[in-house]
């Protein structure tokens, strides 16, 4: 909302809200185009809610049921307010590459950079890579999230699924601007990090994983905000998560040479052209010097 005026919203169904004991989700939100507040949807942003809907009244014709016996007060999730308190948290992002995302310029290709979504509010993002839909960047981010903190009786594996996904937006970079491609919304509970939901503990051998790169996992781009859409593209990246005052042996993300710490194999590729067959011409001049060019740039580091 700005003031009385709803800038954003998010539309949903009822029925996926009778769960008594509902864990907190984040929910993606939609510019409002009626007030155009908010331009673009993918600066909409999100929220993280909980919410539970059920019959409450006496049985009816239209609720035979008759309300359902349920004292919410009872419910763990409703026995006690959220916290207000956050506990910070560093997110060192390792991107490797995109592969199929879509094209925006003529030529069938894209001039594509990622851009990582941060609290502060200052840019993160990596080089462009011109003239590809795979992407290669090799890349190193460091941001900061302020997590809620874990409330009591919450198990350490839906603490960690409450916490804040990172997204990552595509955008096409040209000479008259840039233009948006697709995103990621990545939940930390499904992406590949240096621990697997156990908890970040002051344990000496625990923080050692803190200087390993995770291996990286393919997650989905999508260029809508539907996550039932089918996905456009994808992206190859793994996050370290470190208590905010844990210092790391690369201390700044750009100490990283993550291109010399991945593993590489040399190829030779051989393409033999036999022929074309059938060309038809965009205009009234008909086909006589043509060509076949390759765009390898996918199959070279950056």
């Amino acid at each position: 909302m700005d003031g009385d005026k709803p800038v954003c919203y998010w539309r949903g169904l009822a029925k996926d809200f009778t769960e008594k004991n509902p864990a907190f989700q984040w929910i993606i939100l939609k510019a409002d185009r009626a007030i155009g507040k908010v331009k673009n949807d993918y600066d909409a942003g999100m929220i993280s809610m909980r919410m539970s809907i059920f019959n409450k009244g006496p049985s009816t014709a239209e609720f035979p049921d008759g309300a359902i016996e349920s004292d919410l007060k009872e419910q763990q999730a409703w026995k006690t307010k959220p916290g207000a308190r956050s506990t910070a948290k560093n997110i060192r992002i390792f991107l490797f590459q995109c592969a199929d995302i879509p094209s925006a310029d003529k030529d069938g290709v894209s001039d594509c950079f990622i851009e990582v979504w941060n609290p502060d509010n200052e840019k993160k993002r990596t080089v462009v890579v011109e003239d590809t839909l795979n992407p290669i960047y090799y890349e190193t981010i460091d941001i900061s999230y302020d997590m809620p903190k874990q409330e009591k009786n919450q198990s350490h594996e839906d603490w960690v699924k409450s916490w804040p996904p990172i997204i990552l937006n595509l955008f096409d970079q040209d000479l008259d601007g840039v233009d948006y491609l697709g995103r990621s919304v990545i939940y930390l509970s499904k992406a590949s990090t240096n621990f697997k939901l156990e908890p970040l503990a002051d344990d000496p051998e625990l923080k050692k994983t803190n200087n390993l790169i995770p291996p990286p996992k393919w997650q989905d781009i999508r260029i809508g905000f539907d996550e039932s859409a089918p996905p456009t593209g994808k992206v190859m990246c793994s996050f370290v998560i470190s208590e905010f005052d844990f210092i790391f042996d690369a201390e700044k993300a750009r100490d990283v040479n993550l291109q010399e710490l991945v593993e590489k194999k040399e190829y030779q590729v051989d393409i033999n052209v036999l022929g074309l067959r059938e060309l038809e011409s965009f205009g009234i001049v008909p086909v006589k010097k043509a060509f076949v060019k390759f765009m390898v740039r996918s199959l070279l580091p950056p």
